[in-house]
């Protein structure tokens, strides 16, 4: 299992509980690969760099 695997783990149980949580953009590029077993909204933080990522049911 590689980091971004666990990462996506963490991700994935985060936007269960929480159902919104800022990600940076560099590391969702990678975690589009690992999370495709959720539906996501995303758009632009107000920090530079950073992804609002909120679940959607």
């Amino acid at each position: 299992m590689n980091i971004y695997q666990k990462y996506a783990e963490y991700v994935i149980k985060t936007l269960k509980n929480h159902k919104e949580m800022q990600l940076q953009s560099t590391d969702f590029i990678y975690l589009c690969n690992e999370i495709n077993e959720l539906t996501v909204k995303v758009k632009k933080s107000s920090n530079p760099g950073w992804l609002d990522v909120t679940l959607v049911e």
